[in-house]
């Protein structure tokens, strides 16, 4: 008799046999689990809601913020899942997206501006909120503090102060002396706006120069706002963050060209289109700086725990191609003072 043939080894190959099916039995089971694969295969999902754009600046805007990303171990469609929304500017739009993000269970969401937070916050949204562009977040009741937001919003924020608002009216005196009316498209459903409006219309009185304004809710107000304005003699045209005025930088810079009207806006981007002139905080830093949040959220940190950070610097930029092309002749003193000059 051999070996194999014994008693004692066809029972040994029978445990064995049995142990195999067994635990075949076992995988197969507990792989057709309610949730089993999906467990295995799920990655975070972090969806961001931005107003649009030019379509280039938004394209960098991307690029930097995937390459944080990247920076910080996450890959898109390797172990991170994105989504990109735009409303560009329609209300209606972002309720509709803030409901589909709403039913996709997101991770994390980064709202592209106080638009973006307000809507998902009326919307029910309880999943962790990165603010990228958050202007008066505890003023408007979104967060309970910048050092202590508590809820389940954080992010950064430009200072959004009389200190700031001010500034406006002082670089219009500065640059044209003989300035005494500027054009303001204003969006009214901008939050605390009118506040900050009324402090740099106080700040303007001093220094001779009156605000015409016009309100805009939509980019198909602008057009007819400016005619307005025109109508009503402005010698300049001021920008209003917002936005419906973001999306709508080209066409206020075509309109302003049209009417020979300098035009000043808080978007740096809008000077490389070219505007005359720019004030505002570098929102494309504050767009990467908060892939920073969504990864610290990811790892385990509660949104309302961490901090909302402001705005590092603002910058003034001039673009002195579009001066000349106004006959301006811009001071020595006010170049002196511009982190950048367009030539």
């Amino acid at each position: 008799m051999s070996t194999t043939d014994s008693p004692v080894m066809s029972s040994v190959n029978r445990f064995r046999r049995r142990d195999v099916v067994m635990a075949l039995t076992a995988s197969l089971l507990f792989c057709g689990l309610p949730g089993w694969a999906q467990q295995v295969t799920k990655m975070p999902r972090v969806a961001w809601i931005s107003a649009g754009g030019a379509p280039a600046d938004e394209a960098r805007y991307e690029q930097r913020m995937e390459a944080r990303f990247r920076e910080l171990g996450w890959t898109f469609g390797r172990n991170l899942e994105y989504v990109i929304r735009r409303y560009r500017g329609d209300s209606a739009a972002l309720q509709r997206i803030a409901a589909e993000v709403l039913a996709m269970k997101c991770d994390v969401v980064m709202a592209g501006d106080n638009y973006v937070v307000s809507t998902l916050k009326l919307a029910g949204v309880t999943m962790p909120i990165v603010a990228q562009v958050g202007a008066n977040l505890p003023e408007l009741g979104l967060i309970a503090s910048y050092a202590r937001p508590g809820g389940n919003i954080t992010g950064l924020a430009p200072e959004q102060s009389a200190r700031v608002v001010e500034k406006y009216p002082e670089i219009w005196k500065d640059m044209m002396p003989g300035l005494t009316s500027v054009g303001l498209l204003f969006d009214p459903t901008f939050p605390s706006g009118d506040v900050y409006l009324k402090i740099m219309e106080r700040a303007a009185s001093q220094l001779g120069i009156t605000y015409v304004v016009e309100a805009v809710r939509a980019p198909g107000d602008i057009g007819l706002a400016i005619e307005k304005m025109v109508r009503r003699g402005v010698q300049a045209l001021q920008v209003w963050p917002s936005g419906v005025t973001y999306i709508a930088m080209q066409q206020i810079h075509d309109l302003a060209v049209r009417h020979q009207l300098p035009d000043m806006t808080s978007f740096h981007m809008a000077t490389k289109m070219g505007a005359l002139v720019s004030y505002g905080a570098d929102f494309e830093d504050m767009y990467v700086r908060s892939v920073d949040y969504v990864d610290k959220i990811l790892r385990g940190a509660k949104a309302g725990e961490l901090p909302v950070e402001q705005a590092r610097k603002y910058d003034l930029i001039i673009n002195l191609k579009r001066a000349r092309s106004l006959g301006l002749t811009i001071p020595n003193a006010v170049l002196a003072r511009a982190d950048e000059v367009i030539q």
